[in-house]
């Protein structure tokens, strides 16, 4: 027999085996019409990421003009703001870590000298491959002594020194 479906008013074929029929094309138009229903409308609602975070009032903190957003974050979307943005955090990050700005100033120092020539291209202390490497401060108060380490063992480093840092305060 063939049918319309009451949600799109395509025409679909459909074989009634009990007294109940079919009344959707498909699972998609039956979720759509079960949507409008008011069970439907309160689920979605309730499962929605916006209804579990409304937006929020916020202040841009470059511009200073308000606006809202379902994230918390310090800058607005506008070009102008997002163009400044990586500096402006960089600053306040220095602000409140000052040894940290000098450390990170010679390691720029250090890529300068690498892509002009002057100097040549690390290997890792601990693998020696030359391919991504980073370097890594033990301690930020010493910005001239870093450590050459590729991704896999710098993140090594940072999860061992995590798990030290938990245990020691599990301890005292």
């Amino acid at each position: 027999m063939r049918y319309n479906c009451l949600e799109c008013g395509n025409h679909y074929e459909y074989k009634q085996v009990g007294s109940k029929g079919k009344k959707y094309c498909s699972a998609v138009c039956g979720a759509r019409a079960w949507r409008k229903t008011d069970k439907g409308k309160a689920y979605t609602t309730k499962y929605n990421k916006r209804y579990k975070r409304p937006d929020i009032a916020q202040v841009c903190a470059i511009c200073g003009q308000g606006y809202t957003s379902a994230r918390v974050r310090d800058i607005c979307d506008k070009p102008a703001c997002q163009a400044v943005a990586q500096g402006f955090r960089r600053a306040k990050m220095w602000s409140k870590n000052p040894d940290m700005a000098d450390a990170y100033r010679y390691i720029d120092s250090l890529r300068k000298k690498i892509n002009r020539g002057t100097l040549t291209r690390p290997y890792c202390s601990v693998c020696g491959v030359s391919e991504r490497v980073q370097w890594h401060h033990p301690d930020y108060s010493k910005p001239l002594y870093v450590i050459p380490l590729c991704h896999i063992h710098h993140r090594e480093w940072h999860n061992k020194q995590k798990i030290k840092s938990f245990s020691q305060l599990c301890t005292s």
